[in-house]
């Protein structure tokens, strides 16, 4: 761990997420229209979410069938439980979702492919 880096910040590295071979070739992305779904891939792109910040963007749904609607659209959306320090010095266990590397090149190659553009 670096020293300027936080330990969950670490936990969070998207290097340190396997890459499963096997899904490679078997999954396709399918590509979406729904502004719900495209926030989400913003945001998943940028960085991991904790399943609160998911479902701020998910509003109408629960997460885990969002999560599961995603998975559906071909992406692997793997979740992580990360320890939480609470208010009364509590460690609880909250899940953190990130895209693998694949699904990273995934969407990325739908982007291109589409011709959409993301910030």
């Amino acid at each position: 761990m670096k020293n300027h880096q936080l330990p969950l910040i670490d936990a969070l590295s998207i290097d340190r997420i396997a890459d499963s071979g096997a899904s490679r070739s078997t999954r396709k992305f399918a590509g979406t229209n729904d502004q719900t779904h495209l926030a989400a891939l913003l945001a998943l792109l940028r960085n991991a979410l904790p399943s609160e910040q998911l479902s701020r963007i998910a509003h109408p749904t629960a997460v885990t069938n969002f999560v599961e609607e995603l998975r559906q659209l071909g992406l692997e959306l793997l979740p992580h439980r990360v320890p939480v320090v609470g208010l009364t010095d509590c460690v609880a266990y909250a899940d953190v979702y990130a895209l693998t590397p694949a699904d990273v090149r995934r969407i990325n190659r739908w982007f291109a492919k589409t011709g959409g553009v993301y910030a």
